[in-house]
């Protein structure tokens, strides 16, 4: 009876909402507190009735046998009555199922459209697992800086495993620039943040094929520091406070660094932040002025939102932009 609403529900014949959020208060409360009989009283009739967030408790009831008959198949039911309504936590759980082939049948592509609409709602999980897609090449194509791009997002969002993932493609420049000092930045912060493991010091895809032993995070952050300056360690440490201080939204260096030289071909980098408009500050630079923003970071082939092109006009670049301490020069 239960899987014929279901069915009813995600073809559009009973997505009407208007719940009584007062009993979906009530099925909150029991759900949380594993008093699942309760919350399967409360939330079935407003999941049946199209309430998104009722369905997504209902789904995560019946992929883990909560209260319930473990039920894959039931649970991609309700995951996608949530997941048709934007509801990003059901949207990474289908993006989960069709990539294990758990309730449905297993396919990749499916599983990395779920998931890009989780993430680009924010989801950290989501935006971590895209970038692991990306870097397998599993869905979508192989793309190592589309995955460091991924990995970069969930890591702002205090992803631990993402922040180790980030550093070990720093450390071994992959997907983007080779960077010591970021790499180590990353590790610290991940070790900070309390996560245990990540790929050792050999690439993912080597790691997960021989199932290689996992690093923790300060083991990381120690061995790429022992390859480092006293003074590239203090400047690693002294970006990994600022950046969990500025709640991640100064990570990667910017708008510390001087400018360009205009000589010489335009570092177009994956980290490179462009900003608009330019002034001269001087002779053969260019570089950020008073309230200048900054407007996206590039990926080469890739011109970001609202940015204009960058390129060489009389030996020197249209607009000026600053990257990785290091990646371009700077200091």
């Amino acid at each position: 009876m239960r899987r014929s609403w279901v069915l009813a529900a995600v073809v559009g014949l009973a997505l009407a909402a208007g719940s009584a959020r007062a009993d979906f208060a009530a099925g909150a409360r029991a759900y949380s507190s594993g008093d699942y009989a309760t919350a399967l009283a409360e939330l079935t009739p407003l999941a049946e009735a199209g309430d998104a967030v009722a369905a997504y408790y209902l789904g995560e009831m019946d992929a883990l046998g909560l209260g319930v008959p473990q039920d894959s198949h039931l649970a991609v039911l309700w995951y996608m009555l949530a997941a048709a309504q934007d509801d990003a936590k059901a949207q990474y759980r289908l993006g989960m199922m069709y990539t294990f082939g758990d309730g449905v049948l297993q396919d990749y592509a499916e599983a990395a459209r779920w998931l890009r609409l989780a993430a680009d709602q924010g989801n950290s999980d989501a935006q971590r697992v895209l970038g692991k897609k990306y870097w397998f090449g599993e869905g979508v194509p192989q793309d190592y800086a589309e995955a460091a791009r991924w990995f970069r997002r969930a890591a702002a969002r205090g992803d631990a495993e993402a922040q180790l993932v980030l550093g070990s493609m720093y450390e071994n420049g992959e997907g983007v620039l080779q960077d010591y000092i970021t790499a180590h930045m990353w590790f610290n912060i991940a070790a900070a943040n309390g996560s245990k493991s990540a790929p050792g010091h050999i690439s993912l895809n080597i790691a997960a094929a021989s199932g290689s032993e996992i690093t923790p995070a300060s083991r990381m952050r120690d061995a790429i520091a022992a390859t480092m300056s006293s003074a590239e360690i203090s400047e690693a440490q002294r970006r990994a406070k600022e950046c969990l201080a500025s709640n991640y939204t100064r990570c990667d260096n910017w708008g510390r660094c001087g400018a360009l030289p205009v000589q010489g071909p335009p570092y177009l980098a994956h980290d490179a932040v462009f900003w608009q408009p330019y002034t001269p500050p001087g002779p053969g630079f260019w570089a950020p002025g008073p309230g200048q923003r900054r407007c996206g970071a590039r990926t080469p082939g890739r011109l970001p939102e609202g940015c204009e092109a960058v390129g060489q006009g009389g030996g020197g670049l249209d607009r000026g932009f600053e990257n990785q301490a290091g990646a371009a020069g700077f200091g």
